[in-house]
């Protein structure tokens, strides 16, 4: 360990004692004992995850899944079908043609990858003129084969007199700018949607932004089961609801697996971890809320996942519409801390070592 991940590791337990935590003595001990251990948990993720907390039995601690041991869990399943993940045109293609709801796509720029129905926009030019005369904005638009949010923009519309989109946080970009800028980083096609329009009962609480569920499904042998669940939540003018372990702004939810209802909603990781009563822009309390389409969400989502057969560890975002859930894509290499920050639980139980070992 060099010395820098030494000051680090120091920096995190040091954090962790003064937010009521164990001993810094402890702390370091039980952080070499996860970061060498079956899943190695890294010190900034024992951290994040709240592992300092006195009480916490240490084999609940040992069923934290860090991002190191993805090769380990991910070795499951055939690869071949990743593909169907990896690409979200296909991912597309593959829910219309399993009859399942997704937003609905506007465009697409690349020099050969087609949508029935949708136009093709082979050229940076002949997107930027598309931009410029024919886009029907507002709409989504992102990378078919990037992940995290990386190049995803809400664009609200286009200004002639200086040539630039609108941005739903508010930034402008020129269009030029933006094609050249959104050509070059992804391999994949551009993809253009319709907004999701999110259901009264997310309107009411959340304000008129889409929220995903990122739904864990394993695929065991005796079928698809629901295995963790986290609701992100935007806030203020984010693009996105993307968490990036509390970075983003945003907040997340545990949800309860039977009934739909949102236990706790929180920001921040570590020592910045704040359980949150009311949104910040609503001012709508989150006590009692449940989500509706709960009994079909979840039937949807197994039923897309029983499709997928060789990927036996699934991770879908779905968001809840008036028409029911819309899904947004499929991870076969999701982070887990999304996860076990939601829940406050590792994903490593009995049910998901089972299917390791199989």
């Amino acid at each position: 360990m060099g010395m820098r991940n030494i000051a680090a590791t120091l920096r995190y337990a040091r954090a962790g004692a003064a937010d009521g935590g164990l001993p810094l003595a402890a702390q370091l001990t039980e952080m070499l004992q996860l970061r060498f251990g079956r899943f190695r948990l890294r010190p900034q993720e024992y951290y994040e995850q709240r592992l300092y907390r006195p009480g916490l039995a240490h084999a609940s601690k040992q069923a934290f899944v860090g991002s190191w041991a993805k090769e380990t869990v991910y070795h499951v399943g055939n690869h071949r079908w990743d593909a169907v993940a990896d690409d979200k045109l296909l991912t597309y293609q593959f829910l219309d043609g399993l009859g399942l709801l997704y937003p609905k796509l506007v465009a697409i720029g690349h020099p050969y990858r087609t949508y029935p129905g949708v136009p093709t926009f082979g050229s940076p030019e002949a997107l930027g003129a598309w931009l410029r005369e024919g886009c029907p904005y507002p709409l989504f638009a992102k990378p078919s084969d990037l992940a995290l949010g990386m190049g995803c923009a809400l664009l609200e519309g286009y200004d002639q007199a200086s040539d630039s989109l609108q941005m739903s946080d508010g930034t402008v970009i020129c269009v030029a700018d933006y094609v050249e800028k959104m050509w070059s980083r992804s391999a994949g096609p551009l993809i253009f949607q319709e907004l999701i329009v999110p259901h009264a009962d997310l309107v009411r609480i959340i304000g008129p932004r889409a929220a995903t569920l990122r739904i864990m499904v394993l695929l065991l042998p005796e079928g698809p089961r629901v295995h963790r669940i986290a609701f992100r939540i935007p806030v203020g003018r984010n693009m996105t609801d993307n968490y990036r372990s509390g970075k983003s702004g945003n907040m997340l939810g545990h949800v309860d697996a039977a009934t739909g209802e949102v236990l706790r909603v929180h920001s921040g990781v570590g020592a910045a971890h704040r359980t949150i009563e009311t949104h910040p822009d609503t001012g709508a309390t989150f006590a009692g809320w449940r989500l509706p389409f709960w009994a079909e969400t979840l039937d949807a989502v197994r039923f897309a996942a029983a499709s997928l057969v060789g990927i036996p560890v699934q991770g879908w975002d779905v968001a809840i519409t008036p028409d029911g859930p819309s899904f947004v894509e499929v991870n076969h290499r999701g982070d887990f801390d999304l996860l076990q920050q939601a829940e406050g639980r590792g994903v490593a139980d009995e049910t998901f070592l089972s299917l390791l070992k199989a």
